[in-house]
């Protein structure tokens, strides 16, 4: 986990626990054993995560593996092989799940230039030397999905492969996008979550949680990060310092 997630999750975690304290029926509803409730804000709140997670369990086999030896890692190698792949599509058409599986500690990433069509790769680490190749694709474009991807993390840190959804036809522009939950998918999660919240009463908390999630308020950074954090502490202590026990 690198420290932009790291960070948010804190956020996120003081969020969560300042939402729960400015209910007092749901905080007395917490302590006097209804956890669910908690379970049910943590959903609202962490979804989208929880949907990409989900979105990445192997339901659907790829249609085309890339592997490259994580102890020969070569930059070119990675670049020939999605460019071979964006050649066939192009040429013969269809729609494919692409998997690229990781490279621990090499410290490779690739990017997908829009601007130049090109597809560019770079490794290095305290293991590996560094090494960086690039190479021209046929016609693509993205569908809002990230462009920049690593398949490396640091010592001792868990990494995915990546999958990429990848379709075209015959000839024309290919269409990129990164395999995980569309925004119907979510947007159709969080009315359930609000319709589940309003059944047990705490709606008002939920579509609050919903929010402030959709307007990224704990991805934050600089000086916001550390007030955010720091009002969602004084909120917790506020109310815990005020409650009738």
């Amino acid at each position: 986990m690198n420290g932009k997630h790291h960070h948010s999750w804190i956020a996120s975690f003081f969020i969560v626990v300042a939402l729960c304290e400015l209910s007092s029926e749901l905080a007395f509803r917490l302590v006097s054993g209804e956890f669910y409730l908690g379970i049910l804000l943590l959903c609202a709140f962490f979804m989208p995560r929880i949907l990409h997670w989900i979105w990445g369990l192997p339901f659907r086999k790829p249609d085309i593996t890339i592997s490259i030896d994580p102890l020969k890692p070569n930059a070119a190698e990675l670049c020939k092989s999605i460019r071979e792949v964006f050649r066939m599509i192009y040429s013969e058409g269809g729609s494919y799940l692409l998997y690229i599986s990781p490279l621990p500690n090499t410290g490779m990433r690739f990017a997908f230039n829009l601007c130049k069509q090109r597809i560019e790769a770079k490794c290095g680490s305290e293991l590996y030397p560094e090494d960086e190749s690039s190479y021209l694709l046929p016609p693509f474009r993205f569908d809002s999905s990230p462009v920049i991807y690593r398949l490396s993390a640091g010592p001792n840190e868990p990494i995915d492969g990546v999958y990429l959804s990848i379709s075209a036809k015959l000839g024309e522009e290919i269409s990129l996008s990164h395999w995980c939950a569309s925004r119907i998918v979510e947007w159709a999660f969080d009315v359930v979550m609000v319709l589940l919240a309003w059944a047990v009463g705490i709606w008002q908390i939920v579509l609050g949680a919903i929010l402030l999630r959709r307007i990224h308020i704990a991805d934050s950074k600089g000086p916001l990060w550390y007030f955010i954090v720091v009002a969602s502490i004084g909120i917790g202590l506020w109310r815990i310092y005020s409650y009738a026990w």
